[in-house]
């Protein structure tokens, strides 16, 4: 079961672990409260991003986390 991902070269998209997103954000009623959350962070190029939200793996890329 894989974490959050985001990606610090776009502005911390996320770029892997949208449901677990949503779901945090209902469970901690985002619009009216700030929670924190733990997130692997990569800093890659828009183009390999794309690439990773089209369900790759990351481990296809041999992305070291930051």
């Amino acid at each position: 079961m894989g974490g959050i991902v985001v990606n610090k070269a776009t502005g911390y998209t996320v770029v892997g672990g949208h449901q677990k997103v949503n779901v945090l954000d209902e469970l901690n009623r985002y619009q009216d409260n700030d929670y924190m959350l733990r997130v692997e962070i990569i800093n890659v190029d828009e183009k390999l991003e794309k690439k990773l939200n089209i369900h790759q793996p990351l481990e296809t890329y041999c992305l070291h986390a930051i």
